[in-house]
């Protein structure tokens, strides 16, 4: 029994474990019978990518704790998220929704973020444990301790069983206090789509990176913009092949190669007349500080190095087989955006501080840097070409509603500097290559 408290969680919830695919379907039964609200929480080991160590659900007065090892199918699981009947309540839900599509297969079709919710009523980024605090009234201490243990070993020490019951016992309370409030002030109809777009965020996401299909996603933090097509084209090798070994091992993308050796080896290629390596010495010759250990590692370790000199020979290789002018346009995320329309970028943020000033909310929740650069980019390429203003995909349809008739005018005043500008975005060779190959402007 797991006491709850004071307050709106008072009284005790019933601890039981998951330690089957039966199991499983037998917790979530009164879900599938009626539907209702669910509390959700992921646990996640120390290291390495984020997998599933634990999860809990609240379902009634009973705190679920599912063993993954012990689930061989999760299709129980799957079928509930499918379910419309019912609201599955998180909290900060951003990696966890990520891990359960990853590992479960699925994210709940009605998702409710307890802490995105509290943002809409002008709240920051609340903890958990600042949310029961402030919302409820109920004092909930955490120990950082449990925070980081050992998830995955087994059995559970009785410290993390109650810290993962607490986890989820007050997401329905918080729900029942924020829906209300935010009816009250018109921003229900918010909440939900935001919530909704998290979910969608999480698979879109997921399937992006899964089959390495979108090179863009992966090289978002690269230099793309200043690259050669032949360091581009090696990157866009490197990455996907990084992002498989990573989901087949479950270790940290750092483990296998590091993002600053894979920019050394990309910058080593736009040297001119770099041959690509045959050998692990013409591999190390062209990037020093790759690692392989000496004497030989051992397990998983070893398998890791075998497979980065193996796959970033391989990368190396493929980039030398590429046609020189084989397009990549598709990998290539926006360059940043042109200096001189920092005057235009600053006006459209202090019209988003003072929207957000306006309906006490956080600038950077309202929209954040990165999107607000990218709507001014989009405004000014649209008053070059004389079409649309296209917006971003995160420009939910309620930003819409909020954001653009405050940027539109701030925008505007600077018409006559965007049309003096040569570009909007920084080009690069990589970009003017591919450009000049298919005829296609530079913007």
């Amino acid at each position: 029994m797991i006491p709850r408290g004071s307050g709106p969680g008072e009284g005790v919830l019933e601890l039981e474990y998951v330690r089957s695919t039966a199991d499983l379907q037998a917790a979530l039964a009164p879900v599938m019978a009626d539907g209702g609200a669910v509390g959700v929480d992921c646990e996640f080991p120390q290291g390495g990518l984020p997998r599933l160590a634990l999860l809990q659900l609240l379902v009634g007065r009973v705190v679920y704790l599912v063993l993954p090892e012990a689930v061989t199918s999760w299709e129980p699981l799957r079928a509930a998220f499918a379910d419309r009947r019912t609201c599955w309540i998180f909290h900060a839900c951003g990696v966890d929704a990520a891990v359960l599509r990853e590992d479960v297969g699925a994210v709940p079709a009605v998702l409710f973020d307890t802490q995105v919710a509290a943002q809409f009523l002008g709240y920051p980024a609340l903890s958990y444990e600042r949310a029961v605090g402030e919302l409820l009234e109920v004092p909930l201490m955490k120990d950082s301790k449990t925070t980081t243990s050992s998830w995955g070993r087994r059995p559970l020490t009785r410290r993390q069983e109650d810290y993962a019951a607490r986890d989820v016992a007050y997401l329905p309370d918080l729900a029942e206090r924020l829906l209300p409030a935010l009816a009250a002030h018109g921003r229900a109809a918010w909440a939900w789509e935001e919530c909704a777009l998290l979910a969608h965020t999480a698979a879109a996401r997921h399937a992006r990176f899964a089959d390495g299909a979108d090179p863009a996603l992966m090289l978002d933090g690269f230099p793309a913009h200043a690259l050669t097509p032949r360091a581009l084209r090696f990157l866009c090798h490197a990455l996907p092949w990084r992002e498989r070994v990573c989901r087949r091992l479950r270790v940290g993308r750092a483990a296998v190669a590091a993002d600053k050796t894979l920019k050394t080896l990309a910058a080593a290629l736009d040297r001119a007349n770099t041959p690509a390596p045959d050998s692990l010495f013409d591999l190390i010759h062209l990037c020093p500080e790759l690692d392989f250990a000496h004497p030989p590692a051992t397990g998983t370790k070893a398998e890791i190095e075998d497979l980065r000199a193996e796959g970033l020979l391989d990368a190396l290789r493929s980039t030398a087989r590429d046609g020189a002018d084989e397009p990549f346009a598709a990998a290539l995320p926006p360059g940043p955006v042109n200096k001189q329309l920092a005057a235009a970028v600053d006006a459209a943020r202090a019209a988003v501080a003072a929207r957000a000033a306006e309906l006490s909310l956080s600038a950077t929740f309202l929209a954040s840097a990165r999107l607000v650069e990218d709507v001014a980019a989009g405004y000014a390429e649209a008053i070059r070409s004389g079409g649309p203003w296209v917006l971003p995909e995160r420009m939910t349809a309620w930003r819409r509603d909020v954001l653009v008739p405050a940027l539109r005018p701030a925008l505007e005043m600077h018409t006559a500097l965007i049309l003096k500008c040569p570009y909007v975005r920084y080009t690069s060779k990589a970009r003017a290559a591919v450009q000049a190959s298919t005829r296609v402007p530079v913007t």
